[in-house]
């Protein structure tokens, strides 16, 4: 049997995130084949919260908070990527098409999508309740080589309550599964436990 790993990513959707209370989100916009979508990292944060009792730990609380991440795409010039990218970040597009950052308006809550690539099958990820950060300005002279340069999006992921009793940070999707085909036409919300879990 053929082995399999994770070697690349693509397929980066944003899909606003219209109603947090009831996990409502809107149609996923596809960004990443017009952006040039370079790489995703986020890093995960479980509190852990200990009581203690009879002289030891009676019940640790592990609870999944979210995390940090950051979104790294190539080209911003694409007016359906330059839109999307303004309205969940803050940003203003003028009637000229610049970019206006705006000191006093708060991001819009959005979930991310993507794909992780494999050598045979790949793995499909979404992140449900996001809040993009604006990117900081970073440019050089060119030198003896030519380095295409890149725009770093900064997230914040948090739980999201999905049904009564489950709340999730984040879900992961694998070839052969029903959710995974359709995946990016819209953000995937069922709950149901596996038979036998």
């Amino acid at each position: 049997m053929a082995r399999d790993g994770f070697i690349g990513v693509k397929n980066l959707h944003l899909a606003p995130l219209t109603n947090v209370d009831t996990a409502t989100f809107g149609t996923p916009v596809d960004i990443g084949s017009k952006a040039g979508l370079v790489s995703i990292q986020a890093s995960r944060s479980v509190n852990s919260d200990p009581s203690y009792a009879n002289d030891e730990t009676w019940i640790n609380a592990n609870t999944d908070t979210g995390g940090t991440g950051t979104i790294a795409i190539r080209d911003i010039t694409d007016e359906t990527v330059r839109e999307t990218i303004a309205e969940f970040t803050g940003y203003l597009v003028t009637s000229e098409g610049d970019v206006l950052a705006l000191a006093d308006v708060q991001p819009k809550p959005c979930a991310i999508m993507c794909e992780q690539t494999g050598y045979i099958h790949g793995r499909r990820k979404v992140f449900y309740h996001c809040e993009l950060g604006k990117p900081d300005f970073d440019a050089q002279t060119k030198e003896d080589k030519t380095s295409v340069g890149q725009i770093s999006i900064p997230f914040t992921y948090y739980p999201l309550k999905l049904a009564e009793g489950v709340r999730a940070t984040t879900r992961d999707s694998f070839y052969g599964n029903s959710t995974y085909d359709d995946f990016f036409t819209a953000v995937v919300k069922t709950v149901t436990p596996k038979s036998g879990n």
